[in-house]
């Protein structure tokens, strides 16, 4: 039987630090019954190996798995670390008052039937935060299905789990699982168990009315146990301190894999029905995120991929993959999953190349490498190879795919692989090339050497892209700071293009040369200045579509047909739009055909600033042919994502045409970048088209929409 001990313990610690690493636990909804919350969660956190004083809440006084069970908070001592709490949702409000006035640092509410189930559930959840907050209480939760930390030997799932690797002695820090949903906490720890991959800590958010995945990430990132945060977050309260927890994790060297469903209409409705919870822009979340330095990954088996990965190489690579295999067909399925994926499979170095086709008696050698069937009788060869390419520098991570040949045979190639990579410290990954289990000594030598492999080449592959992409990402640097602009005077609301342009052109962005007329002799004079042929553009604030109404007159030759053309325009105005009042014409020269792009900004309230570059016209409509970029994107950063558009091949050259200059397009999508940085006042741009010319001749902002908002966000 567990003695009270009533001594008060001054509550100094963190509600995470208190529900993480608990020196007293008090289990609520305890009974002799079985199968009941409460009983399961006392007896999980007994069976766990928990060393610490476990307390007991009930109906009825008794004793239940040698844990007394009292009936009143009034019988326990205040200042209990952590209370979890094993009862219906009726009941959970006034448990969390409770453990509010008795001290309790932090609450674990299992239960469900709040914000996921409606409106009426989600004033219930506001009202289970309001008294959260006011008790001083961490909760997590509700609709969770509760935690582990393998420091503590600690369990408080509702329900059984697999066994998985905990953090020790020997073992190296581990991942720390985030997760709202049990399901996936569950298959996360089971995965990345089955892989002998250490788990400091389990833990389930739920709705998140409390501890959230900002707070967790933050603690971790000086928890001395964890080395990985895997991090599936379906909606998130709070970016700003949520983009700080990742950046605080980053700076502290600990690696934030992030997973954030809701990229489709369905998915972002299924969030809602989970939570009761709307899930963010996904493109704006992740683009963000990936910005803040987090891996982002698309999928759950890319989520424990990568945090296997990260946690075994702690340096993500910037260079391509190289592959050695003892197939040709395999070479040929990497060939297009690498295509697919983006991720670069160089050409060894030439001296290195050389080297190696030496060494394998072949005239030539490629990547992917196929070592063929000499490798039966020769083994060898694959130390020979993976030397080689972890010596060559434009490799920054290796992949080696072969088929099982059974025991003594699979662990013999894996170990001639990891004597080539001896020293290295570029990520490995084996592919043993079977959905059987591996041999046993295949097993214990991976175990030995913490080896990543997988049963799948293009499972590898995937992994490996977004480990890539993730270096890649952690490697840019910031565009220019930001002031030192001298925009026009600018009004609340849509701004008419003649002003959106100067705001552009404040930033060096180029424009055609022109000017804003408000009488015919105006207007002759800028076209005289400027040349012929020149373009007419109706212009207001209020007139965001001007084509529509007969607002833009184009290829307008001469004087007589400039005056013809004033004539025309502003009847045509009055008829469609009758009572508008023009701030007056935009004369522009007559811009040269190219390749049309669209660049844009938008400054989220919540999240702050992204840029969004594309191919214009039915690439941007139809085929929605865009990238969505952190606005602080360096210039080269820019270009680098404007060649990974999937019609990129239009701005290469495309059946006789000449390069674009894409260097000028991301000059001056690092302006808009820059622009709305710079002003809080902006709120969106959007420059479209921005017409790119040969390579070397720039870019041109044809059109031009600046949004600003009366007050800084």
């Amino acid at each position: 039987m567990t003695t009270l001990d009533r001594t008060t313990e001054a509550p100094a610690r963190s509600a995470a630090e208190r529900l993480l690493h608990p020196r007293t636990i008090l289990v609520t909804g305890v009974s002799e019954r079985a199968g009941t919350l409460g009983r399961r969660v006392l007896g999980k956190v007994l069976r766990s190996g928990y060393a610490g004083q476990v307390l007991a809440l009930g109906r009825t006084a008794t004793t239940v798995d040698g844990v007394e069970v009292v009936t009143g908070f009034d019988q326990l001592p205040d200042g209990i670390d952590l209370a979890l709490l094993g009862v219906p949702a009726a009941g959970v409000a006034d448990a969390v008052r409770e453990c509010g006035a008795h001290g309790i640092g932090a609450v674990v509410c299992y239960a469900s039937g709040y914000a996921e189930r409606g409106e009426d559930g989600a004033r219930e959840q506001a009202e289970l935060a309001r008294l959260a907050e006011a008790g001083g209480v961490g909760l997590v939760g509700p609709n969770c299905f509760g935690f582990a930390s393998t420091p503590d030997h600690l369990s408080a799932m509702m329900a059984d789990i697999p066994d998985f690797p905990g953090v020790g002695p020997g073992t190296g820090p581990g991942v720390a699982v985030i997760a709202q949903s049990g399901s996936i906490a569950c298959y996360l720890v089971s995965t990345l168990g089955s892989r002998n991959v250490p788990i400091s800590y389990a833990v389930t958010t739920g709705n998140e009315v409390g501890l959230d995945s900002a707070d967790l990430t933050d603690y971790f990132a000086a928890d001395e146990h964890t080395g990985i945060v895997a991090l599936y977050a379906e909606q998130i309260h709070d970016p700003e301190r949520f983009l700080a927890a990742i950046r605080t994790a980053v700076a502290a060297g600990k690696a934030v894999v992030l997973m954030h469903p809701g990229r489709s209409t369905r998915a972002q409705a299924a969030v809602a029905s989970h939570t009761g919870a709307m899930a963010g822009d996904h493109a704006m979340v992740t683009t963000l995120a990936r910005r803040a330095g987090a891996a982002v990954v698309d999928s759950l088996e890319e989520l424990a991929d990568v945090s296997e990965l990260l946690l075994r190489h702690h340096v993500p690579p910037t260079g391509g993959t190289a592959m050695i295999t003892g197939s040709g067909a395999i070479c040929a399925i990497t060939n297009d999953a690498a295509e697919a994926l983006g991720l670069d499979l160089p050409a060894l170095t030439p001296g290195i190349g050389r080297e190696l086709a030496g060494a394998l008696n072949f005239t030539d050698v490629t990547n992917p490498l196929d070592v063929g069937t000499q490798l039966i009788n020769e083994p060898e060869l694959l130390r020979m190879a993976a030397k080689r390419m972890v010596d060559d520098p434009e490799i920054g991570s290796i992949l080696v795919s072969l088929p099982s040949s059974g025991p003594g045979h699979d662990a013999a190639w894996l170990a001639q692989v990891l004597d080539g990579v001896d020293g290295s410290t570029k990520p490995l990954i084996y592919a043993l090339q079977s959905e059987e289990a591996p041999p046993q000594d295949f097993r214990r030598l991976s175990r030995e050497r913490r080896v990543v492999y997988h049963n799948s080449p293009e499972r590898a592959l995937r992994a490996l892209a977004r480990l890539t992409e993730h270096g890649r990402s952690r490697a840019v640097g910031a565009t220019r700071p930001t002031g030192g602009l001298v925009l026009p005077e600018l009004v609340p609301g849509p701004q008419p293009e003649w002003v959106g342009k100067r705001v552009l052109a404040a930033a060096g962005v180029p424009v055609p040369d022109g000017g804003l007329a408000t009488s015919v002799d105006e207007a002759l004079e800028i076209a005289a200045r400027i040349g012929y042929p020149v373009v007419a553009k109706a212009q207001a604030a209020t007139l965001a579509h001007k084509s529509d109404v007969g607002g833009v007159l184009l290829d307008i030759r001469d004087e007589g047909a400039l005056r013809a053309a004033w004539r025309r325009l502003h009847e045509t105005i009055g008829a469609k739009r009758p009572g508008l009042t023009l701030d007056g014409v935009l004369v522009e020269q007559l811009s040269r055909p190219g390749v049309e792009m669209v660049i844009g900004a938008r400054r989220d309230p919540r999240w702050g600033a992204v840029l969004l570059v594309g191919l214009g016209g039915v690439h941007v409509e139809v085929l929605n042919d865009v990238r969505l970029l952190a606005a602080d994107l360096p210039q080269d950063a820019i270009a680098a994502e404007i060649e990974r558009l999937k019609g990129a091949r239009l701005l290469r050259g495309f059946r006789g045409t000449e390069p674009v200059d894409v260097e000028a397009v991301a000059a001056v999508a690092a302006a808009v970048g820059w622009l709305v940085r710079a002003d809080p006042r902006i709120t969106e741009i959007d420059v479209n088209p921005v017409v790119a010319y040969p390579q070397g001749n720039g870019a041109l902002a044809l059109d031009a929409l600046v949004v600003t908002t009366e007050q800084e966000q």
